[in-house]
């Protein structure tokens, strides 16, 4: 059993140990949205956060690997719908002095194809390519059932019959990265002190929107029951508005209280990445439903304003 740092000093000399895996779970779930720099820096921070769950039970590296993958995923759930283009990855490619155009064009074209798989697939071939076994792999991810199986077979052939080269090739293109990568070690500042995660911020939005939306709903109510200006602001529309923000503060407050109860540290990758994406669909189905109200209301308003001129 390997005991967790209890200082940010332990901690940084954890890091380094393990920056091979960091780096590249940063590298290849990076985007233009979430820069490698900055997930890196979430991956760090949701470790620091999570290291007195560590009870041992798995090896250190294979908790380090999920708790990264499970920080790309939230990360990645959390920012605005992706841009593909892999641009700020390459820089880090071209930054380099150490590669000849070869093994430039190789990475990139490693890059781009794994660029192209789905959230967890993107950790099952990187598993594979540092040469872990199904087993290993199903018991880090969380795919155990025979379908994850399949997933996992048919990630491999698709990968190795789109990519133009023999597994030893793979894995030394692999290398190869894992050594430029390696060159961003030396810039490492973990600053967990004043790092907000991704989780953290959409809670802290998702409260914003429950107090807000209570706030106004409290106004309406109050000029609903004051009866102010009842000609050009009807009672109907103050209570429709009313019930509106009320129904969006509980949804607020739904969503935030099935993101909290998600642990980045506890839960399998594959078990995050369901649960992050039938909440998505949540989120997804809340803002269609909430965008019809709004049509309703706007409708509401305008007969009203029509109306109003009328009687002017």
């Amino acid at each position: 059993m390997t005991s967790p740092p209890i200082d940010e000093r332990e901690f940084a000399s954890l890091i380094k140990q393990h920056s091979r895996i960091i780096n590249k779970v940063s590298y290849f779930y990076a985007t233009d949205r979430l820069p490698f720099e900055d997930l890196r820096q979430e991956i760090y921070v949701n470790l620091w956060t999570a290291l007195g769950q560590f009870r041992g039970d798995s090896k250190m590296t294979t908790w380090i690997y999920r708790v990264a993958v499970n920080s790309a995923l939230m990360a990645l759930r959390a920012s605005k719908p992706r841009i593909e283009t892999v641009s700020l990855d390459f820089g880090i490619l071209d930054a380099s002095s150490e590669i000849d155009d070869a093994q430039r064009e190789n990475l990139q074209a490693l890059h781009a194809l794994i660029d192209r798989l789905e959230a967890v697939e993107k950790a099952i071939i990187l598993l594979w390519l540092d040469d872990y076994p199904y087993d290993v792999i199903a018991d880090t991810l969380g795919l155990n059932a025979t379908p994850s199986q399949r997933k996992y077979t048919g990630s491999k052939k698709n990968f190795q019959n789109q990519y133009d080269m023999e597994l030893n090739e793979l894995r030394k293109s692999m290398s190869t990265l894992e050594q430029v990568l390696a060159k961003t070690d030396s810039d490492i500042s973990i600053d967990v002190s004043a790092s907000e995660t991704a989780k953290n911020k959409i809670l802290r939005k998702l409260r914003q929107g429950v107090v807000t939306n209570l706030v106004l709903a409290a106004v309406f109510t109050a000029a609903a029951i004051a009866n102010i200006n009842p000609l050009s602001f009807p009672l109907y529309l103050k209570v429709y508005l009313a019930s509106f923000l009320v129904i969006a503060a509980v949804w607020y407050a739904f969503i935030y209280r099935k993101l909290s109860r998600i642990d980045v540290a506890a839960l399998l990758p594959a078990k995050l990445f369901a649960r992050t994406a039938s909440l998505k669909l949540m989120i997804i189905s809340g803002e269609i439903f909430f965008g019809i109200c709004l049509v309703v209301l706007f409708t509401l308003l305008f007969q009203n304003a029509w109306m109003y001129n009328r009687l002017l």
